[in-house]
């Protein structure tokens, strides 16, 4: 908050509140400041390391549920460090449509690793979402993930997260890079 205090105005907070009770009550754009890009980075980059955090928490919190070895988690995790959030991480949400979940698992199942293969500029998928009992297609769309996700060349490229929640969808919403 104390960035939105400094550079957007210190009224930003209450004037938000009230454009939900009337859309005429704007905040100047005078009054806001240019964020120095480095500002703006070092704060993308710490909403993307909590984000990896509550991630390598709940996949491990999972991985040992199913009676998963350490050293299986370790490659999993590889990509997913909250210390060097240097990659591209591209999160489907379970609020999303299933079409494009279907449509990157087709991709990936039909020749793009080469997209995956460059070490040098890391790419994590992250996938999280719960299927309704009726929702047959998204059912399929969630098994062809998990097949997918347990091919070695993909194991530490694609992250399957299960217990979907609201904490979980903030976290993924303010720390992704794309989705």
């Amino acid at each position: 908050m104390i960035m939105f205090d400094k550079y957007l105005c210190s009224r930003f907070r209450s004037v938000s509140r009230l454009v939900a009770i009337t859309p005429a009550a704007t905040v100047s754009r005078s009054a806001w400041k240019p964020m120095p890009d480095h500002l703006f980075w070092s704060v993308r980059q710490s909403l993307k390391a909590q984000m990896l955090h509550l991630v390598r928490h709940r996949v491990a919190r999972q991985h040992f549920r199913n009676q998963g070895s350490e050293a299986h988690l370790d490659r999993l995790l590889r990509n997913a460090d909250p210390i060097n959030p240097n990659m591209l991480t591209w999160v489907s949400r379970g609020d999303s449509r299933p079409t494009s979940a279907r449509r990157c698992c087709s991709r990936i199942s039909t020749g793009c690793v080469r997209f995956f293969g460059d070490e040098a500029k890391p790419v994590l998928f992250i996938f999280a979402g719960k299927a309704h009992p009726a929702d047959v297609p998204r059912q399929d769309v969630i098994r062809e993930l998990n097949r997918i996700a347990r091919m070695p060349e993909f194991e530490d490229k694609i992250l399957l997260l299960e217990d979907y929640d609201l904490h979980l969808a903030r976290r993924l919403v303010s720390g992704v890079t794309s989705g």
